[in-house]
């Protein structure tokens, strides 16, 4: 069985020829090479993070079942409640919240 290289792989591998092939200056050139980097490092931890659930599910034989999330608990609630008003204030608007009843 050979390797196939799936197109969005491709698209992100020929984005990143395409930006090193468009840098001007020793200043860009630099700056390019550090997020090249903190991609590169990005990319290596997304696909080590895959290899491993892959590898887990191929020795145990099992399906992949995607994580269930644990419930948020009410101080973290208020708290992302408390930032998003926030952000919409800063913004210019007046917010007001109101409790929401789902229609029976």
């Amino acid at each position: 069985m050979g390797f196939s290289m799936g197109v969005s792989a491709r698209v992100i591998f020929a984005s990143a020829a395409d930006r090193k092939n468009h840098r001007r200056g020793a200043e860009s050139e630099t700056h390019c090479v550090e997020q090249d980097s903190e991609e590169k490092k990005a990319r290596m931890a997304i696909a080590h993070k895959l290899a491993l659930i892959i590898y887990r599910n191929l020795a145990a034989g099992t399906e992949y079942k995607e994580p269930i999330p644990k419930p948020m608990s009410k101080k973290v609630q208020a708290r992302i409640k408390n930032k998003r008003v926030a952000d919409l204030e800063r913004l210019g608007y007046k917010v007001t919240l109101e409790p929401f009843e789902p229609a029976s």
